[in-house]
């Protein structure tokens, strides 16, 4: 992976889970990046189980919490909304749309991700943007 990194709820949700696979990607990440995680995605994941706040808390020292968001931006999140093509059964998402603008807005970025299908979509309705989906 180059440039920026971002992760989604589901590699933090992994990470929390102690899942070695994703615990190794991290460390394998943090050599040359800090991840930045969305403060939304963060919100989603956050509970108060101290347990989950430890081992969360411990990996998020690690990463950028991002949460300086402009007008603008939710503008373009609100047209990344209306543009999403989904399956039928699924319904756009504010926090996935805000994961896809973030990394876009940081140029050549990875998400790291347990819903690449979803977040290609989004990622779908913004021309030329150098991100790279990689499931966890």
């Amino acid at each position: 992976m180059t440039g920026v990194v971002v992760y989604d709820s589901g590699m933090l949700i992994a990470l929390v889970r102690r899942k070695g696979l994703v615990q190794h990607q991290h460390q394998q990440i943090i050599r040359y990046a800090r991840p930045i995680v969305p403060g939304p995605v963060l919100a989603q994941v956050w509970r108060d189980d101290p347990a989950t706040r430890y081992i969360l808390g411990r990996y998020l020292r690690e990463c950028s919490v991002h949460t300086d968001y402009t007008e603008h931006d939710y503008k373009r999140i609100g047209v990344i909304l209306s543009d999403v093509l989904l399956p039928a059964k699924k319904r756009p998402d504010v926090v996935d749309a805000l994961l896809v603008l973030t990394a876009v807005k940081h140029g050549k970025a990875s998400i790291l991700t347990s819903d690449a299908g979803d977040i290609g979509a989004y990622l779908d309705t913004l021309p030329k943007a150098d991100v790279r989906i990689v499931g966890v």
